[in-house]
């Protein structure tokens, strides 16, 4: 993989080093301060928001593989079995023990001071990692370094980090949980790329497009919506 891209990846990097220090916060103490921070209406918005997590980034990425080469389907398909083996690996196998902010409330008699939102089906077990937080990181680390672009990279990346953020909100996981996730999800897209782009030379069919345009017109109307939704990215403010 260029250098350049990797600059993609640095919004990604420094969430995870300003969310590091914090991991050393007891994990009670992290996720009642998050989860007490609550209103009727960021219920509603991180309810909302959580579902972002739920596969929707991830088929988005998978939605722009039809305006992308072949490479990048094969970037997309290592990536996606990499980040969901890291998940189940740990929940699983290594951290199957590990129960959720319900389950461990109650065992230091601190339940009653979770708020739980409405409509949420509260989970029990297997909290680590989250595996929202994982696939949200994967697909908008995926997404960014395909289109390369200094200010969508930091968009997706916040944007992945809050479905994260949902998470502890809703009491469904701890901060930890959310920050290995976010990792996970992050190292995923990036070995995923730097794989693909090592072989990728080898084999000119790989530059070749996913879904073969006939017609040129067609083609340059596709180019044109592309470009169109990376100006829109970046006249978002810079935050």
């Amino acid at each position: 993989m260029k250098a350049k891209r990797y600059q993609s990846i640095v919004p990604f990097i420094i969430i995870l080093v300003v969310l590091s220090p914090f991991l050393c916060i007891p994990k009670d103490q992290s996720l009642l301060f998050i989860n007490g921070f609550n209103s009727p209406v960021r219920d509603t918005f991180f309810k909302n928001l959580t579902w972002f997590g739920e596969g929707f980034m991830v088929v988005c990425a998978a939605i722009t593989l039809l305006f992308l080469r072949v490479r990048w389907f094969f970037v997309f398909v290592v990536g996606l079995l990499l980040h969901i083996f890291l998940i189940q690996f740990n929940k699983q196998i290594l951290f199957n023990d590990i129960y959720r902010p319900s389950v461990y409330m109650s065992w230091i008699c601190q339940d009653h001071l979770l708020h739980f939102v409405e409509g949420i089906r509260v989970r029990r077990e297997v909290s680590f990692p989250s595996g929202h937080t994982t696939g949200a990181a994967f697909a908008a680390s995926f997404i960014a370094l395909i289109f390369n672009s200094n200010r969508s990279s930091i968009t997706l990346a916040l944007l992945a980090i809050s479905v994260g953020f949902s998470r502890v909100y809703l009491a469904q996981h701890f901060l930890i949980d959310v920050y290995f996730g976010f990792l996970f999800g992050t190292l995923s897209s990036i070995i995923a790329f730097t794989l693909i782009e090592k072989i990728a030379p080898k084999y000119f069919w790989m530059d070749k497009y996913l879904v073969p345009v006939a017609s040129r017109k067609l083609k340059v109307r596709l180019v044109f919506l592309r470009q169109l939704f990376i100006r829109r990215i970046r006249s978002y403010p810079k935050y």
